[in-house]
């Protein structure tokens, strides 16, 4: 190898380890608060949310994980004012970006908690359903089975996962093979330039 091969596979490493930081090590929370920083003023709900409410009305206890700045928190508020809607995020600039819209919009039905997916505070099946728009996929593999058996812990029995994910239908099935898949269907339009799946599954005994 020359030197000029040994100086480009060195950057690489290096490249590569910095990225892993921001995603998956010590810089992540710092990512995150960026990331909150930059969409904070997108306050438009998902498509894949709007496209499923009616079937979310059907709750009263949702939980929102990976919220960012609560923009189908506020939605799902909204829409369904008799439910207590739960925004759940691990960046605590994205959950004050949050907070700041629910005094300004006098929203009473939303409470805001922070943590990792991988751990959530609350009892068992304390919630009727559970939207997670594009966690799973920005998680550490090993990190996204712990995920889903969270959301399964917190669901109450006949409760509902919303999930949005760029990830291969094969690893969905098995990181969900726990539930009862009600659908699973690529997104009719893409979001961010990829188009991903949408999955629907009912937690079962």
């Amino acid at each position: 190898m020359t030197q000029a091969q040994k100086e480009f596979e060195r950057k690489k490493n290096e490249l590569h380890e910095r990225v892993d930081s921001l995603l998956y090590g010590k810089d992540r929370p710092r990512f995150w608060d960026v990331v909150a920083q930059l969409r904070g003023y997108d306050e438009r709900p998902a498509q894949d949310v709007v496209d499923n409410i009616s079937l979310l009305k059907k709750s009263r206890r949702i939980m929102d994980i990976g919220c960012q700045s609560g923009r189908n928190t506020v939605f799902l508020a909204k829409e369904i004012p008799e439910a207590q809607i739960t925004g759940f995020d691990f960046s605590k600039k994205a959950l004050d970006i949050l907070e700041a819209r629910i005094e300004r919009e006098k929203l009473g039905n939303i409470r805001v908690m922070h943590g990792t997916a991988t751990d959530i505070r609350v009892k068992d099946a304390s919630f009727d359903a559970v939207l997670s728009q594009f966690v799973l996929m920005h998680m550490k593999p090993s990190e996204r089975r712990e995920a889903v058996d969270e959301m399964r812990r917190i669901l109450q029995p006949g409760g509902i996962v919303l999930a949005s994910e760029n990830l291969p239908e094969k690893e969905l099935r098995g990181l969900f093979g726990k539930f009862r898949i009600v659908s699973l269907e690529k997104s009719p339009v893409p979001v961010n330039y990829w188009q991903h799946w949408i999955l629907i599954a009912e937690k079962v005994e």
